[in-house]
This record gives C-alpha cells, structure tokens and sequence, in this order.
C-alpha cells in the first residue's frame, strides 16, 4: 500500500511539472477538431452583407374597354387627362355629380391595342384632344375616303357605317334633295372649324368630300401642309399663303386646296356639282 501511494504521488507531480512548463514557454495544446458528420455548412446559411436588389414595382393599372367607358352627362371639360405613349395607355380623370352624389372617376384604356376606342365616338373625340395616337391616317384617294366613294347614295352611305346624310334646308339655301353628310368621329376625326363634311345630290350621289385631320392624299397633302408642300406635290409653278389651288385627282373629280400660312381645308369633289348653295 505505501509503495501504490508514492507511485500515484509521483505520477501527480510529473504531470503537475509538465503543465507548468507548458505555460512558461508559451505553447498550448491545440484543440481537437469536430468530428461531425454534417459535411460542410450551406452557403444559405451564411448571411450576406450585401441586400438582393430589388426590382422596380410594375405598374398595376384596371384597364377598360373604351365602349365600356361612361361619361358624364356634362361633358369632360375639367377632365384631366395623363397619356403614356410609351405604354399605349390614356388615363381619364373626371368629377361626376349624376344623383346629387360627388364622385371622382378614373378610367385606363389602351387607345392603341383596344378597336372600340376608335368605335366610340366620345372617346374617340377624347383622345384627339389630348393628341392623336399614332394610328394610320386615312387616304383621301381619287375614289373617295375608306368605304366611302364618289357616287354613292345616301342608303349606301349609311349603310357603309362611317358616316350618316341628313336632308338640307331650303332655308339655308340647299337646292330640293341635296344631303348634308357627316362621318362617324370614330372612323374619320372631324373637319377642322366646320360640320360639313360632304354632299350627296339626288342625281349625282356622293360628291363631295372634305378632309379631316387625319385625311392626306396620296400626295403627301394634309390639313396643315405648307405652300411648298403643295408645290412639290402637285408639280406647281409656285403656291402662294392664301391662295385656293385646284388639282386633279381622276377623270371625274378634283381635289380644291385652300391655303393661309398653310393648308385650312381640302376636299375631293366631283367636277359637275349638284348641291351648290
């Protein structure tokens, strides 16, 4: 027994020694490593220092039918318009007082893509006073405009959809039958400071037509064209602000320019007229 207790005693006082001189010379045991067996952590699990961008917010609109649009019963003239050419998309803002009730209104349409925006007359009128999209503009040919032609009857012309006649007063100085013709805002845009815009004789037919804004002959003439540009078009001498120019456009029919500082009006017309005040 004495000697098992100086044996551990000695054992205590080597081990006491070695710790002791591991510490004067500055060295320590290194650790063990982890003997774990989930393999190497998720890069997941790492958190970033730097934030995902973030992308821009689409923008988030309830687009109408234009022929699902509804108007107050007053007019827009304190409408407020935004137009985003970019993304075809016209923006109406108006106050409505129908009932006695206040509300504000807003409509998104696309006046690009959607057809019944250029079916739908007050939209259609809407839209040119905020500038006119860039649909294709309507050719005012020999023949006549779209399906509208020289020659037609008033039952075919009503019957084409793009426009209506009604019957001209004597009063106001129209010979027995003739027809005043009007197109469909929709289809044509409206004669720029007047609402003629044709005449249709009982013997002739339709024979006359007058452009709108969005008219041009095949010329490259519009409302809006300079003198030169006449000149050019139609190979003429010289054309001066406030003259009236007559050209032909077929056989039967003239085109009748009239210019200030630029072109006012142009009409397409038969040279025998019937209805002439």
């Amino acid at each position: 027994m004495g000697r098992r207790r100086i044996s551990g005693l000695l054992v205590v006082l080597l081990l006491g020694a070695a710790c002791s001189a591991d510490r004067d010379s500055g060295t320590s045991t290194p650790p063990v490593a982890s003997s774990s067996l989930s393999g190497p952590s998720d890069p997941s699990d790492v958190p970033s220092s730097a934030e995902p961008a973030t992308a821009a917010p689409e923008r988030a609109v309830e687009v109408t039918r234009c022929d699902e649009v509804r108007l107050p019963e007053g007019g827009v003239g304190g409408a407020d318009f935004n137009l985003d050419a970019a993304e075809g998309l016209l923006d109406i803002n108006f106050s409505d007082t129908r009932r006695g009730v206040h509300r504000n209104i807003s409509y998104t349409v696309e006046y690009l893509k959607d057809p019944t925006c250029r079916e739908t007359a007050e939209v259609a009128q809407l839209i040119a006073r905020v500038g006119p999209p860039d649909w294709p503009p309507v050719v005012l040919g020999p023949q006549g405009a779209g399906p509208l032609h020289l020659g037609m009857t008033y039952q075919e012309i009503g019957d084409s959809g793009a426009a209506s006649t009604v019957l001209g007063s004597r009063h106001d100085g129209w010979p027995a039958g003739c027809r005043i013709l009007h197109y469909r805002a929709s289809r044509f845009g409206r004669v720029p400071g007047a609402t003629l815009n044709g005449t249709v004789s009982p013997e002739r037919g339709l024979e006359q037509l007058y452009a709108t804004s969005r008219m041009i002959t095949p010329q490259g003439v519009r409302i809006g064209s300079s003198a030169d540009d006449v000149a050019a078009a139609y190979d003429l001498a010289g054309v001066s602000p406030g003259e009236s120019v007559t050209v032909p456009a077929s056989a039967r029919a003239v085109y009748r320019i009239q210019l200030t500082q630029v072109v006012t009006s142009i009409s397409l017309e038969l040279r025998q007229l019937g209805c002439m005040r």
